[in-house]
């Protein structure tokens, strides 16, 4: 039985077996979610359905997450989109809030508190349909 989705994620994660884990927990709760392995291939990524939430790490190898979200931010399409960052590293969870991320959630993370702050963010949003033809 198909389930009804509750809003498409983006997950930009490198480490395989977080991103297996958070990818089942949420889609078991009803979320679609895209993984990508690095921000690179997310933003590469062409899709006509922007995500309700970006959930994104900040150690990320490349582009790395402080500069994914910058672009993030900066971009008219996905500037509104909430954000979520992931880290191990504790102490960057002030940096990544003033870099514009909405919440933070310190690695290893509970899987209650991932279901309860993607809940927060999401909230009653609909998926937001990006029609490509349509010009400014």
């Amino acid at each position: 039985m198909k389930k009804d989705t509750r809003g498409l994620i983006y997950l930009c994660e490198d480490d395989l077996g977080i991103q297996i884990v958070v990818k089942e927990v949420l889609t078991d709760v009803g979320f679609t979610v895209l993984a990508y392995g690095s921000a690179e291939e997310m933003f590469a990524a062409s899709s006509d359905v922007l995500p309700d939430l970006l959930i994104i790490d900040w150690w990320l190898p490349g582009l790395g997450g402080e500069k994914a979200l910058e672009r993030w931010r900066n971009d008219k399409e996905t500037k509104a989109i909430p954000c979520l960052v992931m880290s191990a590293a504790v102490e960057i969870k002030k940096n990544a809030l003033a870099q514009g991320a909405d919440d933070f959630l310190a690695k290893p993370f509970n899987i209650s508190e991932l279901i309860i702050t993607v809940n927060k963010l999401i909230g009653d949003r609909g998926s937001i349909t990006y029609d490509h033809n349509v010009k400014n």
